[in-house]
């Protein structure tokens, strides 16, 4: 794994719910905040002061999920949520400023993606001041999204390694299909030695620190560009 293609950036972490907590509950949660709210395909929750990150988030996550929709034929409802350090410590029990997705509670409800309002928060992420950090955030997003589309198609796995994998398919194809502003993984950036470096470490991912599981996570962005090159996403979906 060390070795396998070139360093990545820092921060398209993803995380899935790890406390049995439904979309419908997070949602809830939140929604007691009485954070701020804007409409649309994709509505968004978010803390006071946070209204542009959030807008932008939104736009780029309705962006991505109806290009997905069309590529597979499905509808995937979402709530995206965009809490500041605060508003995240009284509803959420992932770690800030992880992004993460909750599963829905039926089919027919709306999974929720949660961001923070301020990536430049994730441990070292300060260290890539060629990073946009709201850039990386919004393929967050995606990465999120990429969760809640494999949920709903069935081809979820216990296996974190094929979990993960398949969540970066679909940032890779967005940017491959026309958005090559997505692609900040492929920055020259200097990330610093990490202790867990192996494929098998991957079992270990919720419990590493966010910096080097950030990594690990990253290491398969660029293979899931291997994957995307040359296939359209229904034909990988179904492999």
């Amino acid at each position: 794994m060390t070795r396998l293609y070139s360093m990545m950036l820092l921060l398209m972490l993803g995380s899935v719910s790890l406390w049995g907590q439904s979309a419908e509950n997070i949602i809830g949660k939140f929604r007691k905040l009485n954070l701020e709210s804007a409409w649309g395909k994709v509505p968004v929750m978010y803390s006071a002061g946070d209204e542009k990150r959030a807008l932008r988030y939104q736009k780029r996550l309705i962006d991505g999920l109806t290009w997905f929709e069309e590529q597979l034929g499905i509808q995937v409802p979402a709530v995206l949520i965009v809490a500041d350090k605060d508003s995240w410590a009284k509803a959420d029990r992932h770690q800030y400023p992880q992004p993460h997705c909750y599963f829905p509670f039926s089919a027919s409800s709306p999974g929720a993606i949660v961001l923070p309002a301020r990536m430049e928060d994730f441990p070292g992420g300060l260290m890539f001041p060629e990073v946009d950090m709201e850039l990386a955030t919004e393929m967050a997003s995606l990465h999120e999204a990429g969760h809640l589309i494999a949920y709903q198609l069935g081809i979820g796995s216990d296996n974190l390694f094929v979990e993960q994998l398949v969540a970066n398919v679909f940032p890779s194809a967005h940017a491959a299909s026309g958005h090559p502003e997505l692609k900040i993984w492929k920055l020259p950036l200097k990330f610093p030695p990490q202790r867990y470096t192996a494929l098998a470490d991957m079992d270990y991912l919720r419990d590493l620190p966010l910096l080097n599981e950030a990594w690990l996570e990253l290491k398969l962005q660029n293979l899931a560009d291997v994957l995307v090159e040359g296939e359209d996403l229904r034909g990988l979906m179904k492999n």
